[in-house]
């Protein structure tokens, strides 16, 4: 059955305000105390419900834009990442195939990639929660703030330069949230006032003109 997207939205967000709760509730919640927060919140609210680290409300990975989670999200010591890619409408054919080259990455890492905390602690699971920008700038930002509100510590996206300043600037920037771009080459983002936290795995336009007009005069005009 075909739920429409704004009753997917009237319902979750009805949901939220009826149901958070706090792990802290008297402030020494057992739970909480016991690292068992997160299955405290998913128990009282369904799959996918974690303790908000900052103030240790129980708060939904899912929301209208962010519909995927992958990885253990019971554990409270699991770090949170966040993808951020055009998935959906006729810019999926880039940002699919993105997203599907990070899901390969995460499987060769395994469950639990990251270090432990202490000596003697078991190492620790990250979780991804993969949002849609819809190559919109309104969608890439309510996805965004969606991300920074359920803790990420860093984000994979945006496949678009234009969307890849917005969300930087309106976004990510203000909440000392990393924002690694995937696809993004527009020499202004080499500017950024971005405190270090903007990067991108492509090389700036200007960049790569030079390397290809590098190799066209190496290729074609130096006598051999």
């Amino acid at each position: 059955m075909m739920i429409s997207r704004s009753f997917f939205s009237v319902a979750l967000f009805g949901t939220l305000a009826l149901s958070l709760a706090n792990c802290d509730d008297d402030g020494a919640d057992p739970a909480s105390a016991s690292g068992d927060c997160n299955k405290k919140c998913q128990a009282a609210n369904g799959e996918h419900w974690v303790c908000r680290a900052s103030d240790r409300q129980c708060v939904s990975l899912l929301s209208e834009q962010c519909t995927t989670v992958r990885g253990d999200d019971t554990r409270d010591d699991a770090v949170i990442f966040g993808t951020l890619l055009t998935t959906t409408g006729p810019g999926a054919v880039i940002g699919k195939p993105i997203e599907n080259s990070l899901v390969l990455a995460l499987n060769e890492m395994g469950p639990t990639p990251l270090p432990p905390l202490k000596a003697g602690d078991a190492r620790r699971p990250t979780v991804w929660v993969s949002c849609t920008d819809d190559n919109n700038a309104e969608t890439a930002v309510k996805s965004a703030k969606h991300l920074v509100d359920v803790g990420a510590v860093a984000v994979v996206g945006t496949n678009s330069s234009g969307l890849t300043i917005k969300v930087a600037n309106d976004v990510m920037i203000p909440n000392d949230v990393m924002l690694m771009s995937s696809a993004s080459s527009a020499n202004v983002i080499s500017t950024l006032n971005d405190k270090g936290l903007v990067w991108r795995s492509v090389g700036a336009t200007a960049q790569v003109t030079e390397q290809y007009a590098a190799h066209l005069r190496e290729r074609y005009l130096v006598p051999r």
